[in-house]
């Protein structure tokens, strides 16, 4: 699995007093370090630990307690090799595979003034390298900028003179002079201001050939009171034989600099070097970079464009400006435009005027004469496809696949009869199923397990409302939760708003989600906002970030400016527009989630005198709502205090980017883990309340979904045939639509819902990465954008996010759950007396096993190794079970077009 072990090696700073924190240097396709968190004792002064950008914890109780970090990586976990601290005692590490976070308990940090400590952390795509995390004790940092300073001089003696327990910096329970000697030895050195060490911006891969010199590597250099050209700066590497530090060179003046490396052997390898940089009063700051001398690699292609599928005519774009070389010396793009001409230069355009599939190919060469290529297959169509059709069985099951968990003889026989949009509107009509804990232990009762989820099993298997259900599951990998205690309640919230629900009051909108959800006492848990209070000047306390971040940038809005395509909307050089400024935007929304407190049961209530009801600062957009993103001061009463809640939501909901962000990943739930831009902007239409299925209701959650199944994208059959089309089933739906398949039950004789009993759900986070509320993180169990390095849908741009969470163990279990199926006495009598009545003709049999499943799209070379290996056996029983096993542990059956 693992692919190199090197790349850049950087060093994460966390603050125990105000010191600057910055993004540690990950090994190429290992985790990355997302957030990270550092607490004192009881976490009393725990701290959310930017990126960038100043933190502080009192210092004085880090010595009395100990520090806890908590670091947040953007993947499971898979171990961690190394822990180690200079400067400070590790007490405990707290990792579970599986798991994208480690916390880390320091101690005996009583007469250090700093600490560092080191780890390596793998994860199932990569290994990142000597995560480093150093620590700074200040006590003298009194007002947590980072460095000491006049101010801090001044506060010192504030505190001091009126007796204040933030002037006992020697924790002996009382300010004395001892603690003026304290304060005067952080204070000075000889004599002067202490001072911050200077900054370099982190540096990537520095890449050479044998005897030659790589090309100028630009970094930042940066100190607060020494002129960057008087900082001084030395080299230092690992394998003087290959790099020798003389042929380091620094180029450059003042804090615009360059790094080039010169290779005078033949000699090749990675070298560590450290760059150390010393200002005029002694402090220094080192960074860490990789050099690669290798022979030299041909670039890497990548082509992408703005559309793969459509009908013809249909013009394409065509981009392979993101291509790459270690060298960067791409210089020449060559396109091959499937057999409609060729071009030349990183972008192409091309129009493809009959139906067919075209393979485009763009090879890019380097000044080397190495070459590389990347192709794009575009899928054109004949015409849209007329939703008037008559319905054939294959499409029906196909359909109900998307819509649903899999597809139940009485759906097929509806949609074959009446079609796609009148099946879809009758589920209006069809009651929600619902989560209680009075079902829960009826179904213990029943002997059918003792878990909540598993509940959910019976009612996704064998209920009626199935759009309810899979809007809902959808939904919950967007709006993402772990909870293991009060499933029932949490999970029919999801439920409540996938449609409507009139004798709930819910019009399914996710406007109301957003509303339920941030009530919720659960996700207030989970996230950690309740009980979550105004700042305190006194303690130095801020709001709670964590609700306030992922709100924002996982369940609305997202990071960036989004087109009605969901495509990242670029400023005039061509960069990314981001939505909003994290740091701003999500402190001033951690002030609006302020004063949510649990009393008792599932929703938290609201307690004014804990919110912050000063003026805040939202997103401002063009028609934001509140106006210009900005609800001033109001005075403390509780209706004030829920209308900032209101108004946040508000702002978040009607932001143009919120719209196409969920939008694409609904998609990807349902149809196609790749939508084109047309495809998302027509969903995002409906989601917006316009469009042919827009109801002028923004939020529409079935008039969205509505408009998702029906697109012609959706429906086409000329579509199927392109590679990068379509989505894998998750596990879950691959094991419970094979149930629903065969309307598998345990026993027919005890009522709905409490017929069934699959797995426990931990067993099944555990073993397939999946279960019912179990997400090991807010990212869900797998990214939407994810996609398998240096693989076709890599080099294409393409997602498979499905993938994240595949590996040699949960394929093995998912088989061993499918495998189950084959009990006939379980099934449906009917679909067991068909079946058992095509046993003797094997091609018979394997066809009608793959309509059902499959939707008749077995290839030829799977459908005949299934056919001889039913031949080798004479049972008719056997037959069909063999049959059944190998069609639901195809990889066809996995793979949903």
């Amino acid at each position: 699995m693992l692919k190199r072990r090197f790349e850049t090696c950087g060093r994460v700073r966390l603050a125990a007093s105000g010191i600057l924190a910055a993004l540690a240097g990950t090994a190429q396709g290992g985790p990355t370090l997302m957030s990270a968190t550092s607490s004192v004792g009881q976490s009393q002064f725990q701290r959310e630990i930017a990126l960038s950008g100043p933190v502080s914890i009192e210092a004085i109780d880090a010595r009395v307690m100990g520090v806890t970090l908590r670091l947040n990586f953007d993947e499971p976990l898979t171990g961690v090799r190394a822990v180690a601290a200079d400067g400070a005692n590790v007490d405990f590490v707290d990792f579970q595979e599986g798991r994208s976070w480690i916390e880390v308990d320091l101690s005996g940090v009583e007469f250090a003034t700093s600490a560092v400590l080191t780890l390596d952390v793998a994860s199932g795509s990569g290994v990142l390298l000597d995560t480093g995390a150093t620590l700074a004790f200040l006590p003298a940092d009194l007002d947590g900028s980072g460095y000491v300073s006049q101010r801090d001089a001044a506060r010192f003696v504030d505190r001091f003179l009126s007796n204040d327990p933030e002037a006992d910096l020697n924790a002996d329970g009382i300010p004395s002079q001892l603690d003026v000697a304290v304060f005067v030895d952080n204070f000075f050195e000889q004599g002067r201001i202490a001072n911050r060490p200077p900054t370099i911006s982190e540096i990537g891969l520095v890449y050479a050939g044998p005897n030659s010199q790589s090309l100028g590597t630009p970094f930042t250099l940066r100190d607060d009171f020494t002129a960057e050209d008087d900082i001084q700066l030395s080299v230092s590497t690992t394998a003087p034989d290959v790099l020798p530090a003389s042929n380091v060179q620094v180029l450059g003046s003042g804090g615009e600099r360059t790094i080039r490396i010169i290779s005078e052997s033949d000699l090749t390898g990675a070298v560590p070097v450290t760059l150390t940089a010393t200002d005029a009063r002694g402090a220094s700051y080192e960074a860490t970079f990789l050099a690669l001398v290798d022979e030299d690699e041909p670039p890497t292609a990548l082509v992408t464009s703005d559309t793969y599928l459509g009908v013809a005519p249909l013009t394409v774009e065509l981009d392979a400006s993101d291509s790459f070389d270690r060298q960067e010396n791409i210089v020449a793009y060559d396109w091959d435009l499937g057999g409609q001409g060729t071009a030349t230069g990183p972008g192409a355009q091309v129009t493809f005027n009959a139906p067919g599939t075209y393979t485009v190919t763009c090879t890019v060469t380097d000044d080397g004469g190495l070459t590389d290529v990347a192709e794009r297959i575009i899928t054109v169509a004949p015409a849209a496809y007329d939703l008037a059709t008559p319905v054939s069985e294959a499409e029906a099951r196909r359909f109900l696949w998307q819509a649903g968990f899999g597809p139940r003889n009485d759906d097929v026989a509806f949609v074959m009869a009446s079609g796609f949009e009148a099946w879809i509107d009758n589920q209006l009509t069809v009651a929600g199923n619902y989560m209680s804990q009075e079902l829960t232990d009826a179904m213990s009762d029943a002997g059918r397990g003792s878990h909540s989820p598993n509940l959910w099993d019976n009612i996704i298997v064998e209920g009626d409302d199935q759009l309810r259900q899979k809007i809902a599951w959808s939904v919950v990998q967007i709006i993402a939760i772990n909870e293991r205690s009060d499933e029932e309640s949490l999970y029919s919230l999801y439920i409540k708003n996938a449609m409507p629900d009139p004798s709930l009051g819910s019009t399914g909108n996710y406007r109301e989600m957003l509303h339920d959800i941030t009530f919720n006492e659960e996700m207030g848990d989970w996230l950690t906002y309740e009980d979550n209070r105004k700042a305190d000047p006194v303690r130095g306390t801020e709001p709670d970030q964590n609700y306030a971040r992922e709100v924002i940038q996982l369940f609305s809005v997202g990071l960036w400016d989004l087109t009605l395509g969901g495509v990242r909307e670029q400023d005039a050089f061509g960069e990314d527009i981001p939505a909003f400024d994290p740091a701003e935007a999500i402190a001033q929304f951690a002030r609006i989630f302020t004063g949510f407190n649990n009393i008792s049961g599932e929703v938290m209530e609201m307690r004014p005198e804990r919110h912050e009801f000063g003026p805040k600062q939202l997103l401002d957009y063009p028609g934001a709502v509140p106006l210009n993103g900005f609800i001033p001061a109001q005075p403390e009463s509780l209706a004030n205090a829920l209308s900032d809640v209101e108004l946040a939501l508000d702002n978040i909901f009607f932001h143009p980017s919120t719209a196409p962000f969920i939008s694409r990943q609904l998609i990807q739930r349902m149809v196609t883990a790749n939508p084109t831009p047309g495809y998302v902007a027509r969903v995002t239409e409906a989601f917006e309340g316009n469009g042919p299925y827009g109801t002028g209701v923004r939020g529409d959650m079935f008039a969205t979904v509505k408009a998702l199944l029906l697109d012609d994208e959706a429906r086409n059959p000329a579509y199927r045939g392109n590679p990068f089309y379509g989505r894998i089933k998750e596990p879950l739906l691959a094991i419970h639509g094979a149930h629903r398949v065969f309307q598998y039950l345990e026993d027919r004789n005890v009522a709905f819902p409490f017929r069934l009993s699959i797995s426990n759900h931990d067993n099944f986070q555990r073993n397939v990465g999946q279960g019912l509320l179990r997400t090991p993180t807010v990212f869900n169990f797998y990214e939407p954008t994810f996609t398998p390095l240096n693989t076709p849908l890599s080099k294409g741009g393409f997602a498979a996010p499905e993938v994240q969470i595949m590996n040699d163990n949960s394929v093995i279990e998912i088989v061993n759950q499918l495998e189950n199926i084959d009990n006939l006495s379980q099934w449906d009598d009917t679909i067991e007396a068909e079946l058992l009545a095509l046993a003797p003709d094997a091609d018979a049999l394997v066809d009608r096993l793959d309509m059902m499943l499959n939707f008749g799209t077995t290839p030829p070379d799977i459908r005949q190794i299934i056919v001889d290996t039913v031949n080798l056996d004479g049972d008719n029983d056997d037959r069909v079970e063999i049959a059944t096993v190998l069609m639901v542990c195809s990889l066809n059956y996995r793979v949903l077009r």
